[in-house]
């Protein structure tokens, strides 16, 4: 089995990146492209193409981890599509077509680096999976604080059936007690379970009328509705996981967030301090730019 290689990073950036902080703006983006946010291309490294999936959250993320990022890194950022567009994306494969198209309109040749914040890696896997049967190189996916999708559950039976299925990819020393707090969680599920039974028994003899159903907002449609879907396949090539503190420890120590099993080529793991979300703010941010280059 493939041993990652696990690298630690906490406090202020190291070596180049502490005196070469930049004031960039992102506010340049590619003349005559819409969706696309670019920064540093000028840079002679390798650039990072992010694919972005959460809508108005990430601009300001991508503007976030430019300005902590050595003016020697290229960045560019793939936008998600309009909202009409965004309402018919309902499998991973929906935006792996879009981003594809995408690519071929920026000035990056491959092999390409592509790199994804949560839902995004998960994208970034994908699409490479599929430049790969392409015959386009990819010199590595970045997937930063993607969770592994363990696909949805609705009702009480299915939810502990999937904390049954998840313990497959719980580590060893952790299995007892998550062993034990699905024990705890039983008698509440099957009190779940049985009345939702009941109803569905009322609900076979009553006529029942049907709110209306609230409206949903498209990127969430587009990221959820994938999510629950996905189905996960071996990867053969390399990818690189940056994993927040927070996020290891809900994934029960599980520095690879659910990934593990799934990375055939080999993988290496980022340890980075901070939450999911707060891993695009000071100091973390600089953190992660920091990583980003090495």
């Amino acid at each position: 089995m493939y041993q990652a290689r696990t690298q630690r990073l906490s406090g202020l950036p190291r070596g180049l990146l502490g005196g070469m902080m930049t004031d960039l703006s992102t506010d340049a983006r590619l003349q005559g492209v819409a969706g696309l946010l670019t920064a540093n291309t000028d840079g002679p490294l390798p650039p990072i193409v992010f694919l972005h999936t959460w809508g108005a959250l990430e601009p300001a993320y991508f503007d976030a981890l430019a300005r902590a990022m050595v003016p020697t890194q290229s960045l560019y950022a793939i936008e998600p599509p309009d909202p009409a567009d965004l309402a018919r994306f309902d499998r991973v494969a929906d935006w792996v077509a879009y981003e594809r198209r995408r690519l071929d309109e920026l000035p990056v040749q491959p092999p390409y680096r592509l790199a994804g914040w949560s839902f995004g890696g998960v994208v970034a896997l994908e699409l490479a999976r599929s430049l790969s049967v392409e015959g386009v190189a990819v010199i590595t996916v970045d997937m930063i604080d993607s969770w592994m999708p363990r696909g949805g559950s609705k009702t009480a039976k299915e939810k502990f059936q999937k904390r049954l299925r998840t313990l497959r990819s719980v580590p060893t020393p952790q299995r007892r007690r998550y062993l034990w707090e699905t024990v705890q969680h039983f008698p509440g599920a099957a009190t779940r379970f049985g009345a939702e039974k009941a109803q569905h028994a009322v609900g076979r003899f009553q006529r029942r009328v049907k709110a209306d159903k609230p409206k949903v907002d498209p990127h969430e449609h587009a990221v959820w509705v994938p999510w629950v879907k996905y189905v996960p396949a071996a990867y053969r090539d390399h990818v690189t996981i940056y994993a927040c503190d927070a996020s290891v420890e809900r994934n029960w120590s599980d520095e690879t967030l659910g990934w593990s099993r799934w990375l055939v080529g080999g993988f290496d793991v980022v340890r980075l301090p901070g939450t999911h979300v707060s891993v695009w703010g000071a100091p973390h941010v600089a953190v992660l730019a920091d990583a980003l280059t090495q």
